[in-house]
Order: C-alpha cells, then sequence, then structure tokens
C-alpha cells in the first residue's frame, strides 16, 4: 500500500508551488517596517509594487534625453566624406551623422576600418576643413 503525504502545521507539502503573491496584513507591514528602521535596513519589498506600463517609462526617459538629430542632412554629409577619403573608401563606407561633436562612420570591411583608424587623424582634419565644424572633435568607426 502506498503512503499519501498529509501536509500539517509543521510540515507543508514539499510538492506544492510557491505562492504567486505575498499577501500580507497592515499589521504585518507595519512589524516589519519597525523592524527594519530598528536595524537600518531596508524591508522586503513586493515584487509587483512599482509596476508601470513600458510607455509611461519610455515616456520619461526619453523626456529626460531627448534624440538629438544630424546638423548636417545626409547629402552634405555624403559629399564631405567622398572629398576627405576619396572614391574608393567612400564606396565601402559611409558618414552616417555627426552628433555631440563626434562622427559616426559605417565600415563594412575590418581592413578599411583598421585603415581608416590608422589615419584617423588626417581624415578628421580633412572633414573638419570640409564642413566648417572646427568643433569635430573624434570619428568612431563601427563595422556593419
Amino acid at each position: 500500500m502506498a503512503q499519501f503525504y498529509q501536509p500539517d502545521r509543521d510540515r507543508p507539502d514539499p510538492y506544492a508551488s510557491a505562492p504567486r503573491y505575498k499577501r500580507t496584513t497592515a499589521y504585518s507591514r507595519a512589524y516589519h517596517q519597525t523592524v527594519a528602521d530598528w536595524y537600518q535596513a531596508t524591508p522586503d519589498l513586493d515584487d509587483h509594487r512599482n509596476i508601470r506600463d513600458i510607455k509611461s517609462v519610455l515616456a520619461h526617459i526619453l523626456a529626460k534625453y531627448p534624440v538629438e538629430e544630424s546638423a548636417y542632412p545626409q547629402e552634405v554629409l555624403n559629399e564631405a566624406w567622398k572629398q576627405s577619403v576619396g572614391d574608393f573608401v567612400a564606396k565601402t563606407s559611409c558618414l552616417e551623422s555627426i552628433s555631440r561633436d563626434i562622427a559616426t562612420v559605417k565600415v563594412l570591411h575590418p581592413t578599411v576600418r583598421f585603415q581608416l583608424v590608422q589615419n584617423e587623424r588626417s581624415i578628421l582634419i580633412k572633414l573638419q576643413n570640409t564642413l566648417g565644424d572646427k568643433n569635430l572633435k573624434k570619428i568612431i568607426f563601427n563595422l556593419g
């Protein structure tokens, strides 16, 4: 005859799933808060507290950090990049944007990227002269 598990007060069912929500009374919340204040520790927070919709969170974040658009149109960037690096390199790379005095360049091949990184200073000076933007400080080369 098989023995069946009978839970009692001291031994809860080991096969039972965990309770989904932590249900507490106002008294127990006050008790835990008092103990946390006494020992200067943070109380255990409920997992379902402070749940917000992702739209409201993203709206709050995007309001803090506005997205900057490039000061130059893409045609101007393409022409300046072509004048700065030449036709061959311009076919395998593209000046994507200039934001916060940093130019972002997308490069298709790692070898071309290596050559661009080696000549970054001279390319930066040529871009500054072509665009007339002396505040341009850095170029970031991304493979992609």
